[in-house]
């Protein structure tokens, strides 16, 4: 027998429709899903070699000239190098002349040498050759010879030139230009390097792949060892001894199977990550800076190129890698997993930059940026804000001096500047060592296990956040006072919106400072919110859009006010809804007394969205409705989209109105757009969630997951892959997936979100055990029983840890290990489980909490699987009466016990009273959509007791057929493990053909 849903929404109260998808409002409050199984339950580059990474080499003197026959008749009478298989010092190499070896690799050697026909230096690599017969052999060597053939082809200023191609012997060798400079890890270690001057670098050697990629290369193995750093500051990408030309761009350039070196597996531990992997469709490149397709075998394309260029840039910022790992196998799992390390404490990184890199460090491809042209755009972009303070102070030192101005009028320009600056540097009051000390003292004070993985996560998530209010807060005296292109009123309105970020900055810092150990589960969350906000105030497409500040306010009640909210929404989040209703309620009436419309409507939806957490829905659409009209009566167009957001969630997720929540998922959408909200921004992600969810409620789930798809992907390219709100939309999706039956997608997605709440909040996290609950269900329902199992023991382990034995998502835990007890046929302890769970429920909610309902039914199912059908009818009737009492007689919930009840009275002979049994289960089942595999096992109850049925009482045996056949068609239909269930269902119908029913009214 199947069994109910043991999770609960913890945003909102449990048992109401849409319950498991997280609140718009709330990325680190995923609901718990339930168990519901079916009825039985490298290479150093060119110029390499010297201790700095610059090749000291003696040519032969230039203008000797292609006639001048001295160094290459030395070389014939000194050297053989196709003989001897030996280069020394004058060797010929075609009609190269080796001057000294710079480097060797595992592909080959490295020699700077002199062209005496075009008098020039170059650099010459000779590849290594392979043992094997010498059909296998010659084929490499023209597959080798096509391919650096094509090579020569890419001309491009930002890499190493191949001149020449040849044989000596058995071996191939390349001729390309000769680098003046240091490979970048030489150049990185020679001397302290600025963001700027990392960034210099890395852009043109960015446009040198990109132009690799745009001629159909595929370099395979970029990293700081293949990019030389010239002595003029120029980047080339170089060494491109792994490159394939494209299959589809250039074919002749494909690698043959035959070629391929025996595959180099990442389980050994010892494997050094500097080591590279050559085999073309297993693993190609050098561990370190791999994408996880290449470590899969996959095959690898420019994407996979981005991705190590996005790591080696990480290195280049950081210091260290963004994947740890001492071993190949250690680093293949970080990056098939995507956990990247947080760095440690030093320089200070945009954090739009950093978004960018970790956009680029997706492990799918096709969440990364559509090619490096886009990469390097986006880097383009974020330099050029960034870089708006010194150029507009140039700018106008340059119109002063053409202008004629001298002395005092320089003076002038640089004191507007350092002003400027200086309003930037004011975030500094409020965030400074002081005050990360109070966050981390104030984290640590509440004594939770995982403590200290909050705060290593939240201190850079608030250096993020205070560093984007200050340069917000410089460019926006900038454009006011130097450039002096913004009027009076966006400039107005630019200051008091950078007031609130501040005010609410403060206010979260206090929050923090205090914090309970609700607060501690939810920091990194709320802090993550506020990225982007002081952004958005020097946004020139908002600022026309944005309502005019008020006239003569206090701009310490302002900030009062604001900071009053900032405490009720942390409030909310934390889950202290009472308190947080109180403090809103202040708020709204400082606002009131202020008498600015924007502020009150804000206030005003922030109390909507507080009383609709505490399930008073009527009030809750009351204030919403209010502060909607509120808002856009005011032009506060950005809150009004906001509020429509709001309302539509509840009523799609908590009321069920899903035409009324489309509706107002269009106001919201209309309000935006009078805002000047584009679809890059992270609110429209919110509007695209609620619009997802009326489409699924109104039955079309392949729209709603595009639509899904589409929010997630916006909050992935603008927020970045690890921020809580892609775990929170990942959940939400795999919740949908995991109740339409579709568990593999489900499965799918709950890995991802558990990646990216791995990464926001550590493995101690009560979210990551949340998140491994709702993997153990999908898993169960497709048969991975041992994996279910282990991930809630892990789950387990994270709650007692974090919360002791007795919290209530351990009873969560307990039913869903209880389930997969039972699905390995050991009722004992799937009894144990469930008896385990209830008396933890019983605990925290009391004996009639719809909760408590939900593990009776599940203990009763154990007893009757025992045998024991009494105990098991007793329990299934006293779950039935808690149930239908908390959820309501239409609740999809009821069908657990009431099919429990019907197969308990089939096995005692009383077919009469299961038919209305299992016919109310069936219909509640097929209104609320469930999973058909659920609706299959009341439909199949219904089919025996209609034919088992005594005649006049309510025998139907060709409705019974009719029944069982829709069953067969649902369990058809299903994704999940239900074998059983469908030779049980495919047996019954043999057995019971409409010919042998002679006895059918």
């Amino acid at each position: 027998m199947s069994q109910p849903p043991c999770g609960h929404d913890d945003s909102d109260g449990a048992g109401s429709a849409g319950a498991g998808v997280a609140d718009l409002d709330d990325a680190a409050e995923p609901s718990a899903d339930a168990a519901e199984p079916g009825a039985n339950g490298g290479e150093r580059g060119t110029n390499a070699g010297e201790p700095d990474g610059r090749a000291r080499i003696e040519f032969p003197p230039m203008g000797a000239g292609a006639g001048a026959a001295d160094p290459v008749e030395a070389a014939r009478v000194q050297h053989s190098a196709s003989s001897s298989g030996r280069l020394d010092a004058g060797s010929l190499v075609g009609r190269y002349v080796i001057v000294r070896k710079l480097g060797a690799g595992g592909m080959g050697a490295v020699f700077a040498a002199y062209d005496p026909e075009l008098d020039r230096k170059v650099a010459i690599k000779v590849l290594h050759p392979r043992p094997g017969r010498k059909e296998k052999q010659a084929r490499r060597q023209a597959r080798l010879l096509r391919e650096a053939q094509a090579m020569a082809k890419l001309s491009h200023p930002n890499v190493v030139a191949v001149f020449d191609v040849g044989t000596l012997g058995d071996r191939v060798y390349v001729a390309m230009a000769y680098v003046e400079g240091k490979t970048l890890r030489d150049w990185l270690e020679a001397a302290p390097r600025t963001t700027e001057e990392i960034l210099d670098v890395m852009v043109r050697a960015g446009r040198g792949l990109a132009a690799a990629h745009r001629q159909g290369f595929v370099h395979r193995d970029f990293k700081p060892d293949n990019v030389m750093v010239g002595d003029d500051g120029r980047a080339f990408v170089m060494d491109f001894g792994l490159v394939r030309a494209d299959d589809a761009a250039s074919p002749s350039v494909s690698a043959s199977s035959e070629d391929l070196p025996p595959s180099v597996s990442i389980s050994r531990g010892n494997t050094p990550l500097a080591s590279n992997l050559t085999r073309v469709g297993a693993m190609l490149g050098t561990p370190a800076y791999m994408a996880p397709e290449q470590f899969e075998g996959r095959t690898a394309d420019a994407r996979s190129d981005q991705f190590a260029f996005c790591v080696t840039l990480w290195e280049a910022l950081y210091g260290e890698r963004p994947f740890a790992g001492r071993t190949v196998a250690e680093i293949g799992n970080n990056v098939l997993h995507g956990r990247i390390t947080q760095p440690k404490r030093g320089r200070r990184v945009p954090g739009w930059l950093r978004r960018i890199l970790e956009r680029g460090l997706e492990v799918d491809p096709a969440h990364r940026f559509p090619d490096m042209d886009a990469l390097l755009a986006a880097i383009g972009r974020g330099r050029a804000r960034r870089k708006q303070v010194r150029i507009a102070a140039g700018l106008g030192a340059v119109l002063a001096l053409a202008a004629g101005w001298q002395g005092y009028e320089k003076v002038a320009h640089a004191r507007k500047v350092a002003a400027c600056e200086a309003e930037g540097a004011r975030i500094e009051e409020v965030w400074n060592d002081a005050a990360k000390a109070r966050v981390r003292g104030g984290i640590e004070g509440t004594k939770v296990s995982y403590a200290a993985q909050i705060v290593e996560r939240l201190v850079p998530v608030l250096d993020g956040v205070a560093q984007e209010i200050g340069e917000a807060s410089t460019a926006a005296c900038m454009a006011r006072d130097v450039e002096a292109r913004w009027s009076e009123e966006d400039a107005r309105k630019a200051e008091w919106c950078l007031d609130g970020a501040r005010a609410n900055f403060a206010a979260l810092v206090d929050a923090l400072a205090e914090a309970a150990p609700e607060l501690a589960d939810v920091a990194v969350d709320v802090s993550a919110d506020l990225q982007g906000a002081a952004s958005a105030c020097v946004d020139e497409r908002l600022l026309p859009h944005a309502p005019p500040p008020p006239e003569g306010a206090d701009p310490a009640a302002l900030a009062a006010i604001r900071r009053q909210l900032t405490r009720a929404a942390v409030l909310t989040r934390a889950r202290a809804r009472d308190e947080a209703l109180a403090a809103v309620d202040e708020a709204l009436e400082a606002a009131e007394a202020l008498g600015w419309p924007p502020l009150v409507a804000e206030a005003r939806s922030l109390r909507g969205l507080v009383l609709r957490k505490q399930g008073k829905m009527d009030e809750a659409v009351e204030a919403f409705l209010q502060a909607y009209f509120e808002a856009a009566e005011a032009g506060a167009w950005g809150m009004a989209g906001e509020t429509a957001t709001r309302l539509g969630f509840a009523l799609a997720t908590r009321l069920r109105r899903p035409e009324d929540a489309r509706a107002w998922a269009g106001h919201a959408k209309v309000a935006f757009k009078y805002a000047g909200v584009g679809e890059d921004d992270p609110r429209w992600a919110d509007y695209l969630t609620v619009l997802g969810l009326v489409e699924d409620d109104l039955g079309d789930g392949d729209k709603a997951m595009e639509t899904w798809t589409r929010a997630l992907e916006l909050r992935r390219r603008v927020l970045g892959p690890t921020h809580p709100s892609v775990g929170a939309l990942l959940n939400n999706m795999a919740t949908v997936h995991s109740r339409s039956g579709r568990n593999a997608e489900a499965a799918e997605l709950y890995a991802q979100a558990y990646d990216v709440w791995l990464a926001a909040h550590g493995p101690e996290h009560p979210s990551v055990g949340l998140l491994l609950n709702n993997r153990s269900v999908v898993e169960q329902r497709l048969g991975r029983l041992d994996d279910a199992q282990r991930h809630l023991e892990e789950a387990k382990a994270i709650f007692e840890k974090a919360h002791g034995p007795d919290h209530p998502m351990l009873a969560d835990v307990f039913v869903n290990l209880g389930s997969v007890f039972e699905a390995k046929g050991d009722y004992e302890a799937a009894a144990r489980s469930y008896e385990r769970a209830l008396e933890i429920r019983e605990k925290n909610f009391g004996p009639d909490h719809p909760d408590v309902g939900s593990a009776l039914t599940n203990l009763g199912n154990a007893y009757a699987k025992m045998g024991d059908r009494s105990k098991a009818r007793r329990l299934h009737e006293r779950a039935l009466a808690i149930m239908e009492k908390g959820y309501g007689p239409k609740s999809t919930m009821l069908a657990y016990p009431l099919t429990s009840l019907a197969e308990i009275a089939l096995e005692e002979g009383r077919p009469e009273d299961a038919i209305a049994l299992a016919e109310r289960a069936a219909n509640l089942r097929e209104a609320g959509k469930i999973r058909p595999e659920a609706q299959a096992e009341s439909r199949f109850a219904l089919a025996r007791a209609l034919w088992e049925a005594p005649p006049g009482r309510g025998r139907d045996r060709a409705r019974a057929r009719a029944e069982a056949e829709r069953a067969r068609e649902l369990l058809a239909a299903s994704t999940a493990k239900v074998d059983e269930q469908r030779r049980a269902v495919e047996a019954w119908l043999a057995a019971h053909a409409p010919d042998r029913d002679v006895a059918t009214p």
